[in-house]
Order: structure tokens, then sequence, then C-alpha cells
């Protein structure tokens, strides 16, 4: 089996005469504009194939600029494997981009792509997915990429792979809370990450991990300030070699052959010469976005939210002050009462620049993009703004509370396909947010 890194996230499997491109991201940015390509992608060779895997739905995976500019051909020819999950919105989407052929891979499923090749699907968290691809006589690849991805997970999808040699996964982290004490809280962050890859290589077994799906920058000038704690390549290597724990490292264009030994050491000195030139990285200043139209996003996700979920969960959820730096002026906004208005001072829960607080609710995955992003500060510990993060999530996920969304057919029958491990994944991540608002 050949694994060749293109970008980010985005590699290409080559297993006995099959090709799988994951998770392309060729060019343009992500997050809102607040990502970029570190590395650039490398040039991807589409001839030949065969699959193109999507994980997820947030844009560094499903990255609609890239999709769009790939050629008609290689929409017509390739075939889409996507999760069943509960929803369609992505297939859709792939469709009205071109893509003609697309497969739902069920959970906890293997899925024959040839008399040699199967792939496996383990659905993670409330959006991701992992990729497994098993090649006769080949090794066993498990493509966690950022998904939640626990020991329990881990116990699941060896029961039913058997054994994982390879895992692709990330290596450094990918959000922030905002809270002011960022110099203390993102290395820990990064450590965590550390411990985490390490933990998923030892839990499956696995004889190597190859980090991926970090190769970015934080890219506006609201971000910035989260590059100087991320994990690098080099760091990544130093922390698995003090473990006792193999990995492999690539460089956009490199390929990984299974079974065979590897060396790190041209590879990082390659992510050296990257590094050396931070100094030279472009930031971008958020446009100004008019608070008419800040109000007018809010009163068009409160009337969502009121259709989707029960009004006494709802009002149980407190106002939210948010001060707007760029427009010199602060409000508050309550989903308990439909209310946003203009208030007097700057002392908010949240500072937000104007563009980054419309895009959050414009857009139902833009409260997920905020934290992701990183473009907020927030005044202190505030559990009221932890449970509207995750209102914002679950609306994304399309997880709807009302009993006449929650008991669709379609949501029954993929929280029963779920029914393993799913209570696990939720309980590890309202931990996490928990722990992360408490810091």
């Amino acid at each position: 089996m050949k694994i060749t890194l293109v970008s980010h996230a985005s590699v290409l499997i080559e297993a006995n005469g099959v090709k799988i491109l994951t998770d392309p991201w060729f060019v343009g940015k992500a997050f809102n504009e607040s990502w970029s390509l570190l590395p650039p992608a490398a040039n991807g060779d589409l001839s030949g194939v065969d699959y193109l895997w999507i994980s997820h739905e947030h844009p560094d995976h499903f990255h609609i600029e890239t999709l769009t500019s790939l050629p008609a051909e290689f929409k017509s020819r390739v075939t889409v494997l996507f999760q069943l999950n509960n929803s369609d919105k992505l297939p859709l989407k792939l469709n009205q981009l071109g893509f003609k052929k697309i497969v739902r891979l069920p959970h906890r499923k293997i899925a024959a792509l040839s008399d040699g090749v199967s792939v496996y699907c383990y659905q993670s968290g409330l959006m991701d997915a992992c990729l497994g691809v098993l090649a006769d006589k080949e090794e066993i690849l498990l493509n966690i990429n950022d998904a939640p991805f626990n020991a329990i997970d881990a116990k699941i999808a060896l029961g039913d792979l058997k054994r994982v040699d390879v895992i692709l996964n990330q290596f450094s982290y990918a959000t922030y809370n905002g809270l002011p004490d960022f110099e203390k809280n993102l290395p820990l962050d990064a450590k965590q990450v550390l411990d985490e890859v390490a933990q998923n290589h030892t839990d499956l077994k696995a004889k190597v991990t190859i980090p991926f799906a970090s190769f970015i920058y934080f890219s506006s000038e609201e971000n910035k300030y989260m590059n100087a704690f991320a994990n690098t390549p080099e760091s990544f290597h130093r922390f698995f070699k003090e473990k006792g724990l193999q990995s492999a490292i690539l460089y956009p264009g490199e390929t990984y052959q299974s079974g065979l030994a590897h060396d790190n050491a041209a590879t990082l000195k390659k992510f050296e010469e990257i590094y050396n030139k931070k100094s030279e990285l472009v930031f971008d200043k958020p446009k100004t976005v008019e608070l008419n139209l800040i109000f007018k996003a809010f009163d068009k996700l409160i009337h969502q939210l009121y259709e989707k979920y029960p009004r006494f969960l709802l009002r149980r959820l407190k106002p939210v002050s948010v001060h707007i730096p760029d427009l010199n002026k602060s409000v508050a906004f309550s989903i308990r009462s439909k209310s946003i208005a203009e208030i007097e001072g700057s002392a908010c829960d949240l500072t937000i620049g104007s563009q980054a607080f419309y895009f959050t609710l414009a857009h139902p995955w833009g409260g997920q993009t905020l934290t992701i992003s990183g473009r907020l500060r927030a005044a202190g510990k505030n559990r009221n703004w932890l449970w509207h993060r995750l209102l914002f999530a679950f609306n994304n996920a399309e997880i709807y509370l009302k009993p006449k969304y929650l008991f669709e057919r379609r949501m029954r029958a993929w929280v029963w396909s779920r029914r393993k491990g799913v209570f696990s994944q939720f309980v590890s991540q309202l931990v996490w947010l928990l722990k992360n608002n408490a810091k």
C-alpha cells in the first residue's frame, strides 16, 4: 500500500490497483477565510483515481473551492464515498457540484471496492467519520483525520478490523475557546493532542502513525496568535520518538510505502525551511459587516432554532453580550427572548469582529467555525456560552430535538446504527467542552 500526502488531510492511497483520494484541499482558504495551507498542496495526479473519500463537512475536508475546480471528467468518473448518516446535505451538494456517483457507507461495515480492496467507515462524534482501507496481503490503514476517537472507539474498530497497521491522524490543535490566558492554555491544548495521537497509536496497536490534517497556519489578523503554540512535524516526531513509537513524516508530494522503513530526516529538513520563513506569511484583515446585517442574521437564526428545538430548552439560555471592536459597538442577544439590541460599554462576555460575528449567526456551521477559527475573545469562564456552542453544533449536525424530527425514521436508524460507543463519544466530547471552558 502506498500513501502519498497531497496536502493537509488529502492523501492518495494506492492498494492493489485501486486509488482513493481523500479530502482534497488544493487551493484557497478555509473556515471563513481563517486557515491557509502550509505547506502548499503538491501537484496531485488525478489520473487513475477511482474513489474520492470525504470524511465530513468541515471545509478543510469538504473544500468547496477545490471540489468545484476539479475537472468535469474527474467528477463524472470517480465514485464518492461518504458516511451514511442522518443528513443528505453533503451528498446533495456534491451532486450540485457535478459529482455523478455517490456511495454511502454504513457505520462499522466493511464494503468491497474490488476483489482485493475493501473499505470500512467508522462514524465518530456528531459529524466525523474515519476510513479504513483493507487490501489482500497488505497492511490495514485507518484514516482517523481529526475525528474524536477514544479508547472505546479504538476497541470497537479494532474488533471490526482485527488489526490496524498504519494510522493517519491530526497532530495539532484546531480550535480555541477564546479565553484570555491563551499563552497558558494553547500549549496545554497542543500537548493534549500529542497525548491523544499517541494513545490512539497504542490503543490500536499500530505499527506507524502518519501525522497530517494540521498542515495549515491561522491566517487572519484575528487568529494569528494561535500559530505560536501549534505543534510542528518536528515536535510531533520528537514526542513520538521519546515514547518509543514509530512515525512516518511526509511532505506534500512524498510517499510512504507500507511495510518499509521510512527516514524522516530529509522530510523534517524541508519543514524546517518552511517554518523558518514564517515571517513571510500573509495575514488577512477581515471585512466589516454593518450592524443591521448582523441583526437580520440573528432574526433568521431564531426562526430556525424555534422551528427545530423545544421551546423549554431554548428558554433556558441566558443572554450573551458581545463587543464588536471594528464597529466600536456592543450588543446583547437572547435566544430565550428572541431579541438582539445594542448596549452601552465594552465589558462583554465575548469580543468578536463584525464579520466573524455575522458569519456565526448567518450559517448553521457558523458557531463551530468561530471556535475553530479562534476569532473570539471570552472575558472568562462562561457556562452559558458553552450551552450556546452545543446548540449550534447540534443544529449544524441536523440533530433537531423536537419530537417530529428526533423520531423520524432516518434519525432513529442512524442512532440505532451507532448505539455501540455513541454514548461514550457524547460524554467524552461534553467533558472536553466543559474542561476547556473552565480553564
